[in-house]
């Protein structure tokens, strides 16, 4: 099975490509988005997220990167997505033009989204047959909001 990371910045709030990481036999998600935030320097570190070093639990390291604005996704044997409350341009336009790797793991399909202070405001787990549909309404709404922000 494959294991794989892929980041997609906010664009407004960091102009780099999306990152993508094949990772190693038995590397965590983790430490490859450490990676991300050591290369750009986002400050995120171990001890920022009162870890040991070396230490990737949970989802902690997604949460610190979905909270500033980046997407997260994450694949082992289920495809998660970690989610900022406010998506970029860039970030939905990704997630058009990649639906269908999406589907592929409908089955298997995890998100989460985070607010700015890291908290949960939605999470629907591949147990729930809905996660699919809730995950690509999410977008759609987020999407609708935004416009109307901007009117």
């Amino acid at each position: 099975m494959m294991n794989a990371l892929a980041i997609i910045p906010n664009e407004n709030k960091l102009e780099v490509d999306p990152f993508y990481h094949d990772l190693e036999e038995g590397e965590r998600h983790g430490k490859g988005i450490k990676r991300f935030c050591d290369r750009h320097n986002l400050g995120i570190t171990s001890e920022s997220l009162g870890l040991n070093e070396g230490e990737y639990p949970g989802y902690r390291w997604q949460q610190a990167v979905a909270s500033i604005g980046h997407l997260v996704i994450c694949l082992d044997e289920e495809l998660w997505a970690f989610l900022p409350e406010r998506l970029s341009n860039n970030q939905r336009k990704w997630f058009k033009e990649h639906k269908h790797f999406f589907t592929k793991y409908k089955k298997r399909l995890s998100y989460v989204v985070f607010n700015e202070i890291g908290e949960i405001i939605e999470a629907s787990e591949y147990l729930h047959s809905d996660s699919y549909h809730n995950l690509f309404n999410y977008i759609k709404n987020e999407e609708t909001r935004e416009s109307e922000l901007k009117r």
